[in-house]
């Protein structure tokens, strides 16, 4: 198998009804070959389903942003390839994956970068995709692939949207201090993007911030630097009450609060930066 094979690039999911429906918690889930274009190859039961019923019932193609507002948890294993047969536990409120045959804890890999390739028990599951998988990583480690790309520029139009809301028409020179508060606003914001993209590899997003900063306000590389190595005081209190704005206003960007941005923005402007 190729290691498009193993890892289809479909983003839809075939979910049972019962569990589409909300009518009983995810239990089973598994991934195998795609049957089209679109399928990801991954199947989700809920706790009063079985593998004969998917097929026997009406099943429901689900887009990966759906599923994982149906049970955020998938966001755990949907990096894990053709071959992957796990069931949800659940313990002291938490939810992760366990192998269905070993019940042994899964580890999570929101990306494919991040799957425990050296782990014992992944070797003993997916030892054909290791195999193929590493032979991958030495001939593509630096590639970047069309949806990679895309996904990056939609992140960095986001984050312009973004920085045009806090600022409205101001056009003025940013002194020091705002710009270490939009720097950690927009970290904040930047964390939320990244888990929209599971698709993408961490290390894609690595210097998306820094350049992105670096070209919007016209910076030199020693200011932009400093942004991110000179924090504010009492730190890092600070910064992650910064950072928390940066992750309330993707939701306010997402639903078109343009106004209540710019002025909770220009509140916490006035108000939380005289008091540093």
């Amino acid at each position: 198998m190729k290691i498009q094979d193993w890892l289809p690039e479909g983003t839809y999911s075939l979910v049972s009804a019962s569990l589409y429906e909300k009518k009983g918690d995810l239990l089973w889930a598994w991934r195998e070959s795609a049957t089209q274009a679109m399928d990801s190859g991954w199947r989700f039961l809920s706790i009063h389903d079985n593998t004969a019923r998917l097929s026997a019932e009406t099943a429901v193609f689900v887009e990966d942003q759906e599923l994982l507002k149906l049970e955020p948890a998938i966001s755990q294993i949907r990096a894990y390839p053709v071959g992957a047969d796990f069931q949800m536990a659940r313990r002291s409120g938490e939810k992760y994956f366990v192998y269905n045959d070993t019940l042994q804890p899964v580890t999570a890999a929101r990306n494919v970068q991040d799957l425990p390739l050296d782990e014992a028990i992944f070797v003993d599951h997916f030892e054909s995709f290791a195999k193929v998988y590493r032979e991958y990583q030495n001939h593509a480690e630096f590639s970047i692939n069309t949806r990679e790309l895309a996904r990056l520029n939609q992140a960095l139009d986001q984050m312009d949207l973004l920085a045009s809301v806090l600022l409205g028409t101001r056009d003025e020179t940013l002194d020091t201090t705002e710009l270490q508060l939009l720097t950690q606003i927009l970290v904040g914001f930047k964390e939320i993007v990244v888990r929209e993209y599971p698709d993408v590899a961490l290390r894609r997003f690595e210097n998306l911030l820094p350049t992105f900063i670096k070209g919007r306000f016209d910076l030199s590389d020693q200011t932009v630097q400093a942004l991110f190595e000179e924090t504010p005081e009492q730190m890092p209190e600070v910064a992650r009450h910064w950072q928390s704005y940066g992750h309330l206003y993707f939701n306010w960007l997402n639903a078109g609060r343009y106004q209540q941005i710019n002025e909770s923005y220009n509140r916490l402007r006035r108000e939380d930066i005289r008091t540093r």
